[in-house]
């Protein structure tokens, strides 16, 4: 398979429902990319207080704020040890992932 000059992912490396993720995303600069938004996130959450966030969430039985960004920390690791994996040349050991999703599924 011929890469992408500009980074982007190619049809087959990304499950399909991530499709639009990957399309919100502008530019083709991964590294970028992510700085714009880490930098973005960290605007929207450090006005927040324990206070202001405890147990709110947009809807009745919907997460909490404090369970998405939980999410999100755990979302981080695992891309992290995947990219790690990739790094090394192993194949990534998705058992934690799995977990994870199941978790997700059964909380909420």
């Amino acid at each position: 398979m011929v890469r992408d000059p500009t980074g982007r992912p190619q049809p087959g490396e990304f499950a399909g429902s991530a499709q639009a993720d990957l399309d919100a995303v502008p530019g083709g600069d991964a590294v970028e990319a992510l700085e714009h938004s880490g930098a973005q996130v960290l605007g929207l959450l450090e006005p927040l207080t324990e206070a202001g966030v405890a147990g709110r969430s947009y809807a009745p039985g919907k997460w909490t704020v404090k369970e998405v960004l939980g999410h999100l920390a755990d979302d981080q690791r695992i891309f992290a040890y995947r990219v790690l994996c990739l790094a090394r040349g192993e194949p990534p050991e998705l058992h934690h992932l799995r977990v994870l999703r199941e978790r997700y599924l059964l909380d909420g």
